[in-house]
């Protein structure tokens, strides 16, 4: 239960690290649109499910370690009464068989040191369960940086051969765009060539076919030639 709920945990941590960027990033959006209270709520919601995963993962930690120094102490309970009922001379159930001093002595002695180590186990295999959970989590965000490093870097890292292309120029020959139930096509016989480097710049009244010109260069809708 508490190796699932740290998995909860640090599902969710992510995500609020991701809203953030995102939130900072479209900070102009958001007050254009007067959205800052619909960003605030999403990211409180975020971080109400981190915090119950956390608590949550806290408590049952807590747990472990008080029930494993629970029974160090009820260990050392039970022993001690024992010690002191069948104490030799003058233990109340001595007749049954008794306990010397020194063997009192030296059964504490042992039973201190058992009850040492298993809670030192308990404590530390939540350490190492820790460090494994972030060692998971360094190495997916170093191969993910590593795969971003090599989009970045382009086709020089890998060889496309000669079907990269070595230049770009964007053309167009007679198109024609009709918006789908449209009557009469938005674009007919348009023709441009764009070479690589240039910068253009489409201008136009409400109605012209700027948005039409670019949903034919994205492909947003089908041409018909």
């Amino acid at each position: 239960g508490g190796r699932m709920l740290r998995d909860i945990r640090d599902r969710l941590r992510p995500t609020i690290v991701e809203h953030s960027a995102s939130t900072l990033q479209g900070v102009d959006s958001l007050r254009a649109y007067r959205a800052e209270e619909l960003a605030m709520r999403q990211m409180q919601t975020r971080v109400d499910a981190f915090s119950r995963a956390n608590f949550a993962s806290l408590r049952a930690d807590s747990w472990l370690k008080f029930h494993s120094m629970l029974v160090a102490v009820l260990f050392y309970a039970f022993t001690a009464l024992g010690i002191v009922l069948h104490a030799q001379g003058h233990g109340l159930l001595r007749g049954a068989w008794e306990v010397r001093p020194s063997d009192s002595a030296l059964l504490v002695t042992f039973l201190c040191f058992g009850s040492f180590c298993a809670h030192t186990f308990v404590l530390r295999k939540l350490q190492l369960q820790s460090l494994a959970r972030t060692r998971a989590s360094l190495t997916s965000h170093i191969e993910a940086a590593e795969v971003e490093g090599l989009y970045e870097n382009g086709p020089g890292d890998a060889d496309a051969g000669e079907l990269w292309p070595s230049s770009g120029r964007v053309e167009f020959s007679d198109v024609v765009l009709r918006y789908p139930g449209a009557v009469k096509p938005a674009v007919n016989g348009l023709s441009w060539v764009m070479e690589a480097g240039e910068k253009w710049a489409v201008v136009g009244r409400t109605g012209a076919g700027k948005s039409t010109l670019v949903a034919a260069l994205t492909r947003m809708v089908d041409l018909e030639a």
